[in-house]
């Protein structure tokens, strides 16, 4: 819904629908990234190798892209919402941050003091 939200509001002359689950799936990473922010995620790059990164340096160069994108989409290219995500990554980002404040448990940075579910 804040995906939608946000992509309504800031380009209100979009033509396109904004259908799909990638805002939702946008703050599920941003909520991972700092619950976990030292676990590895991994993906495979074409034509280089499995590369893994520490999911808190994936979640900034999630917002990159997607910054990026905000910019294109606004300037009136692209087709992709990523007004949309950056809603979603805005909720992931509070309710991190609001379950951290419920445990009064500060932001880690350095290190996780809970292991990622494993999977």
């Amino acid at each position: 819904m804040a995906g939608a939200v946000v992509h309504g509001l800031f380009s209100p002359g979009a033509t396109l629908p904004c259908i799909g689950a990638s805002a939702g799936i946008s703050g599920v990473l941003a909520y991972y990234a700092l619950t976990y922010p030292m676990a590895r995620i991994g993906f495979f790059l074409w034509m280089v190798r499995w590369v893994q990164f520490p999911a808190i340096a994936m979640l900034a160069l999630f917002l990159l892209t997607e910054f990026l994108g905000a910019w294109q989409q606004v300037s009136g290219f692209g087709d992709v919402s990523s007004l949309a995500h950056l809603g979603g990554l805005a909720v992931g980002i509070g309710a991190a941050l609001a379950v951290r404040m419920t445990r009064n448990r500060p932001m880690d940075f350095e290190t996780s003091q809970e292991d990622p579910p494993a999977g």
